[in-house]
């Protein structure tokens, strides 16, 4: 009887065990794809099936969005010809629901593709090799305060960014083309910048000088000798009248004396009619 009962426990387990083994089986036939592996000219995409990330999978870029997802039997229907982009990441999901977004940050570094700077976050950033907690809220500000730039050349008006520094974050960072659409397109670089003698072009092609009245602490930073911390002590002064009407009332400020105003006058004015300063009491 025990003998019985003993056998029928182990065929039990057997058939439990056979099952799963047949259902993973289908599982990982379903998700067989002609085109994994990277070949010269490819882009990598990845496809997430409710929720579930299939894998990285190597096609040409000249395949569209739609027949990517063929190979996996998707039915949903694409009206627009989409073509798949190096980095692309396809979601599926229940009711042929479909979209389309970039892969993360992660993600796209272990597979050696550019990320794209203006659409990363500070804590993204800080990815990068070389980029600590400050450099990156410096250049998410920067950006920030700029709108966009058109090559990572402009991050040299950043204090404490150089060309050799900008060299290395061309390895991982990309500025998309066409994605900027502001009115300059030539800028310099911060040497240049700080040079004795501007003229005009190169200061229109910097956006220098500017009005003082209107910068926020990250554009405050962009000048030469002008930290975070100034930068945040100009503003709140300048917040806290309303505005000013010449740079020389900055020497009210700590640590803003003859010589620094003077330097300051290279890149910023403060307009002469002030419409909304706050009257003393």
């Amino acid at each position: 009887m025990k003998d019985g009962v003993l056998w029928g426990s182990i065929v039990f387990v057997f058939l439990i065990l056979a099952s799963q083994v047949a259902i993973l089986s289908l599982k990982q036939a379903n998700r067989v794809v002609p085109y994994v592996d990277k070949d010269k000219g490819t882009v990598a995409v990845e496809w997430v099936a409710n929720g579930e990330k299939q894998g990285i999978f190597y096609v040409s870029p000249k395949e569209t969005v739609a027949a990517f997802l063929e190979r996996f039997s998707f039915r949903g229907k694409i009206r627009e010809t989409v073509y798949v982009e190096d980095g692309m990441s396809i979601h599926t999901g229940p009711d042929s629901a479909l979209m389309v977004q970039d892969m993360d940050p992660p993600t796209k570094l272990a597979l050696g593709i550019l990320l794209n700077i203006h659409s990363l976050t500070p804590a993204q950033l800080m990815l990068i090799p070389g980029i600590g907690p400050k450099t990156a809220d410096r250049i998410y500000f920067f950006l920030q305060a700029e709108g966009c730039i058109h090559d990572l050349e402009e991050l040299t008006l950043i204090p404490g960014i150089k060309e050799k520094k900008i060299a290395a974050m061309r390895q991982y960072l990309m500025v998309k083309k066409g994605e900027c659409k502001k009115a300059f397109s030539d800028w310099t670089s911060r040497q240049i910048i700080v040079a004795k003698k501007m003229t005009k072009t190169k200061k229109a092609a910097v956006g220098f000088p500017r009005d003082v009245n209107r910068l926020t602490p990250a554009q405050l930073t962009l000048v030469p000798g002008i930290g975070p911390k100034t930068a945040d002590k100009i503003y709140t002064f300048i917040k806290e009248r309303g505005c000013i009407h010449d740079l020389e009332e900055l020497s009210a400020i700590s640590g803003l004396k003859g010589a620094k105003i003077e330097n300051m006058r290279k890149y910023l004015f403060a307009t002469p009619e002030c419409y909304h300063r706050k009257e003393k009491n």
